[in-house]
């Protein structure tokens, strides 16, 4: 098992590692987190397990996350936790800097003898979060930020009274 709190150690060595299948297991907290500026996730203890198969010229990894993350709620702002799962398949393949890469396929070059799998693990991570977290339960939302937002509350009732539009809804043309 490896445990890595970092992002430079989530990589992949695969010179002398013989053609086959090979399991990885990487335990990932905030420091990993942290190294990707402007994250949605602030920080998180995550189980990435993950299966590199090496052939002779492409390389397929496919991993699944799980875990607890702490990240924002979208009505309150306050911190919260968020239970995540999700996986994923890419392969890796050989060639020269100007190939172009897509979502499923990474091309290095063929003198590297690693691969960083840390971006495409923090976008499963990242994908795996609902789209708006809010709190389970709006109790545990910090209220102070809840009544204030509840104090800018336009009544959509009281509002179309007073519309100034009112008068172009007798119009007939």
């Amino acid at each position: 098992m490896v445990i890595v709190d970092t992002r430079k150690d989530v990589k992949i060595e695969f010179t002398g590692l013989k053609e086959g299948l090979h399991e990885y297991r990487f335990e990932i907290g905030e420091a990993f987190f942290d190294s990707f500026e402007g994250s949605i996730v602030e920080s998180g203890e995550v189980v990435v397990n993950l299966e590199f198969e090496k052939g002779s010229n492409l390389f397929t990894i496919t991993y699944s996350v799980s875990g607890k993350v702490t990240t924002t709620c979208s009505l309150c702002g306050g911190e919260m936790e968020e239970e995540i799962q999700g996986d994923a398949k890419f392969f890796v393949k050989f060639g020269e800097e100007s190939m172009s890469q897509t979502d499923d396929i990474i091309v290095v070059m063929p003198h590297e003898h690693q691969i960083d799998v840390s971006h495409p693990i923090y976008e499963t991570i990242s994908l795996a979060l609902p789209l708006s977290p809010k709190h389970e339960n709006e109790e545990d939302c910090d209220q102070d930020v809840i009544d204030r937002l509840d104090n800018y509350l336009v009544d959509k009732e009281e509002e179309e009274g007073d519309s100034i539009w009112d008068d172009l809804k007798d119009l007939k043309l």
